[in-house]
């Protein structure tokens, strides 16, 4: 009875090895069916300035018209190269389905000045001190349609990053940006976990006249620990190595138990080496 009673516990203890970094890793991806929550407040520019501030170096006409506009009335309207609006919320966790959309559009006002709208997504890695960016180019010039590649960080000037470039759009119409920005920050920061988005910059890096309009950063309204716990295996390499050991040692000590209690089984009387 009491080898039964063994035999069992160490099968429940297998079954929990072999089943806990399964349902850690399935948790982190059943996140993006939760209800999501917009972290930007009024994107659309309709109530005014609202949360939204001026850059520390601002273009030289930044203001919200109702001249021109993607949805509803208004838009934000960046005169000249420089900062627009920018808008910072609490740190929040990168989780599958994390999304960054905002449409822009591009205006030359003596067809010889170059527009180019450059959009900031802040985020931080775990434990590291660092605001790193996601900076996004929209220009009407030639160059491959899209590019990506991330930057280290330079001490005393710039920050870290992923630089996205969306080229050949025209003038005068409204262009969709859409990002996947979980995707985009573990392709290119694959061993860190646990990153966390802090808030947005809207600018104008060329000439001209650039608009946005509709700027919304979604995520999953609820973030519990089995989610954090998911991805440090989702994000991480060693977690991804922690993972598949576990598995592995599992699955493997599940077929030893079974080739055992299999071997150890009594035969029964009526078979033929008993007869």
């Amino acid at each position: 009875m009491r080898d039964r009673k063994k035999d069992i516990a160490f099968r429940v203890i297998v079954l929990i090895i072999v089943l806990l970094p399964i349902a850690l890793l399935a948790s982190y991806f059943i996140q993006p069916d939760l209800p999501k929550v917009d972290l930007v407040d009024d994107g659309g520019f309709e109530q005014g300035k609202g949360k939204w501030l001026l850059g520390d170096q601002p273009a030289k006409n930044v203001s919200i018209v109702d001249e021109l506009s993607h949805n509803g009335t208004h838009s934000l309207r960046i005169i000249g190269g420089g900062q627009g609006f920018n808008q910072d919320w609490a740190l929040r966790a990168v989780t599958p389905g994390t999304h960054l959309v905002f449409f822009t559009l591009l205006e030359s006002v003596d067809r010889q000045d170059l527009p180019q709208a450059l959009f900031h997504l802040y985020f931080y890695l775990y434990n590291n001190p660092i605001r790193y960016h996601i900076d996004i180019t929209v220009t009407h010039e030639n160059g491959d349609p899209y590019r990506e590649s991330a930057f280290d960080p330079d001490p005393g000037t710039l920050p870290g990053g992923v630089s996205v470039w969306f080229n050949r759009n025209g003038l005068g119409n409204w262009t969709m940006i859409s990002l996947d920005v979980s995707d985009i920050i573990r392709k290119h920061f694959p061993n860190n976990f646990w990153p966390s988005i802090s808030g947005v910059l809207l600018e104008n890096s060329g000439d001209g006249v650039v608009y946005y309009d509709d700027v919304s950063v979604t995520t999953s309204s609820i973030v519990n620990p089995l989610v954090q716990l998911g991805s440090f295996v989702y994000y991480n390499t060693i977690g991804q190595v922690v993972f598949g050991t576990l598995v592995s040692l599992g699955l493997s000590e599940f077929f030893k138990a079974v080739y055992h209690r299999a071997k150890l089984r009594p035969k029964s009387k009526n078979s033929p080496t008993n007869r």
